[in-house]
């Protein structure tokens, strides 16, 4: 006697479309869960101004049209926030509210994205003079509710484009390394560091 059931032809293939059907929910909730936060692409990390009273562009990309996204800002040093003894202090730059039309490709998995984009000053607040660096420092992040930021370097930017060309999808660059992390790590840096000469 045998344990495994006996199923007709068609009764495999609705099995195997549910099956299907499962997976397929399954990898728009796992890219759900991935796109979950706004992701900065300008300024990048390490980018440098004259001045800290220059414009500066704020890109960033989100999957919720919904919310506004704020441009926060704190002082920051070579390694990392500056403290100052306490938690980093935040402060809003500025608040975009996303377009309400998707851009690039739309309809990748289910799931839109949308642009938000401004220009703005960081406030002298946030600016933190690093004497290693001989440069002003702040970090920056793009904030939507309680969504982890993410940022670019140069090179995470190149990987961004390559991936997202290469799948022919905007959400090629997922799980490819191209945002920015902790040295020996694979978490995320949740802001950009940016400097400015005087």
């Amino acid at each position: 006697m045998s344990c495994v059931p006996n199923f007709s032809a068609s009764e495999r293939g609705g099995i195997k479309a549910r099956l299907i059907g499962v997976a397929k929910l399954t990898a728009v909730a796992s890219l759900m869960v991935s796109l979950t936060g706004c992701y900065l692409t300008s300024p990048i990390w390490g980018e440098n101004f004259d001045e800290r009273g220059d414009t500066i562009r704020f890109q960033s990309w989100t999957t919720d049209k919904n919310k506004s996204v704020a441009i926060q800002c704190a002082k920051a040093t070579h390694y990392g926030l500056y403290t100052g003894g306490g938690d980093p202090e935040w402060n809003v730059v500025t608040n975009i509210t996303p377009t309400s039309r998707p851009s690039y490709d739309s309809t990748t998995a289910g799931v839109n994205l949308y642009s938000a984009g401004k220009t703005a000053v960081v406030p002298e607040s946030c600016w933190h003079y690093d004497g290693v660096y001989n440069k002003w420092v702040t970090a920056i992040r793009a904030q939507q509710g309680s969504y982890a930021p993410r940022g670019f370097d140069a090179a995470g930017l190149e990987c961004l484009g390559r991936e997202v060309g290469k799948a022919r999808s905007w959400f090629g660059f997922l799980n490819k390394g191209c945002v920015l992390t902790y040295s020996n790590s694979s978490n995320t840096i949740p802001y950009t560091r940016i400097t400015a000469d005087s």
